[in-house]
């Protein structure tokens, strides 16, 4: 079905003439098509979230994270709990925020 669709779009951009830009038919496909680029980029962020949190996650409950015993006393009382998402949360997003100064330095150098 893509290489269908690779193959026919092309030619129905070509079949449109330039002039019929104010064609409401001609705005909605580029409405449309954009909808469908903006789609796929959320899609791969989403991925790449699940992928980023889960890594997260692991490295927390991994050496140096939270131990069996520690969890067990989190379960067992709701103020360490919350104290205990509260924590890895903010764990979460200080990571996050080295990560955007990261990318910032790299866009800055470029």
């Amino acid at each position: 079905l893509a290489q269908i669709r690779a193959d026919l779009s092309p030619a129905y951009k070509d079949a449109r003439e330039p002039s019929d830009a104010s064609d409401p038919a001609v705005q909605r496909d580029a409405i449309y098509e954009d909808a469908e680029e903006v789609s796929a980029k959320l899609s791969y962020l989403a991925t790449d979230l699940r992928h980023t949190v889960g890594a997260l996650n692991a490295s927390i409950d991994g050496p140096g994270g939270v131990s069996a015993g520690a969890a067990a006393t989190v379960a067992s009382d709701p103020l360490s709990a919350i104290v205990g998402i509260l924590n890895n949360q903010l764990k979460a997003l200080t990571w996050i925020d080295q990560q955007c100064r990261d990318v910032e330095a790299r866009v800055q150098a470029v």
